[in-house]
């Protein structure tokens, strides 16, 4: 009995360390990269079951079809192959046994096919993101080149337009000075000799310098852009960082003769706008803004409009008391109605 007993635990002891070793070679397996060690070590761990069936117990063998599956995935051989290698393998194993390994078999099979499409599909994910890491890198790169052409463009036009000013001044103003201090000096070395002479040189002098005043004017006006290009360009700059910032569709219309409409006017317009803007930004919770400014036989009217929640009772914070303030500086009105959104309309004197 004692003797049975001593065989029993030797036996169990050598099940115990064949199914350790099988753990560790099949951890190892898994944890290291390298394909070949990773195939090294299968072909060992599928000897070891192989030795472990014939020498210590037959039913390490529902173990078997682990590794078979384990083999076909990494060598991408055939599901058939496997098929037919376990369908030998059920020929020279107990009756006994053929039910639970089929059903191991079967398991493993179904894990193993499943395991291998999520795979596949994660693999395909992986490379879309790849894909679209890289497109968004060459957009990124495009829109940077255009910023750089864009800025580069706008410092080309900057130096040309000096240039062409400076060249103008040396050719209007340069010349006609030169001229003039040229005459200026001759008249003054005649001044004690020839009184008419040096006269008729003052006189021809002062003609000059007129043509030339005549023509320096002329030049700062070709310069000089009118003040409603300046007033609208400066809203529409206004308009488009708020709406590129914020998120916030924002339409400008304008409509009559923005000529009308004075220097200190557009200053008042643009500071106005912007003060409505923040307090859009801050209190409206809106998503549309309208600008319209529309100069009328007697006045020029301006309203900031938003499609936000409004404000039946209005508080006059610091804000629209400036706004106010700014309006009334110039002789304007200002309309404030929260009732539909929220709207500021300015009214402006002409003249």
């Amino acid at each position: 009995m004692t003797l049975v007993v001593v065989q029993n635990l030797k036996s169990n002891g050598i099940i115990i360390l064949c199914i350790l070793l099988y753990i560790c070679i099949n951890m190892t397996m898994h944890i290291i990269k390298r394909v070949r060690w990773k195939r090294f070590l299968l072909t060992l761990s599928i000897i070891m079951l192989i030795i472990s069936i014939k020498l210590v117990f037959m039913d390490f063998i529902l173990l078997l079809p682990i590794s078979l599956l384990e083999a076909m995935q990494m060598l991408d051989l055939s599901e058939w192959i496997c098929f037919i290698i376990n369908g030998l393998i059920l020929l020279s194993i107990n009756k006994g046994l053929i039910p639970l390994y089929v059903l191991v078999f079967l398991l493993t099979f179904f894990y193993t096919k499943l395991t291998k499409g999520n795979i596949e599909k994660l693999n395909k994910f992986t490379r879309m993101d790849d894909d679209l890491r890289e497109e968004n890198y060459k957009l990124n790169s495009m829109l940077s080149r255009d910023l750089e052409y864009e800025n580069q463009l706008k410092y080309v036009s900057q130096l040309e337009e000096r240039n062409k000013i400076a060249q103008e001044i040396h050719d209007n103003i340069g010349h006609t000075l030169s001229a003039s201090l040229m005459q200026l000096e001759a008249a003054n070395l005649l001044m004690d000799r020839d009184m008419d002479k040096s006269r008729s040189i003052i006189q021809n002098t002062i003609n000059v310098l007129r043509d030339g005043m005549e023509n320096i004017r002329a030049t700062l006006r070709n310069i000089k852009p009118a003040s409603e290009q300046m007033g609208i360009s400066r809203i529409k700059l206004l308009l488009d960082k708020f709406m590129k910032d914020n998120n916030i569709d924002v339409i400008l219309v304008y409509k009559g003769n923005l000529e009308l409409i004075s220097y200190n006017q557009w200053k008042v317009i643009h500071d106005n706008i912007n003060e409505c803007l923040t307090n859009i930004l801050r209190y409206s919770k809106a998503t549309k803004v309208m600008v319209n400014v529309n100069v009328l036989n007697k006045l020029t009217k301006v309203e900031i409009k938003d499609n936000g929640i409004g404000e039946m009772k209005i508080s006059k914070g610091l804000g629209i008391r400036g706004i106010e303030e700014r309006t009334e500086g110039i002789g304007g009105k200002v309309i404030i109605d929260g009732s539909n959104g929220f709207s500021v309309i300015l009214l402006l004197p002409i003249g």
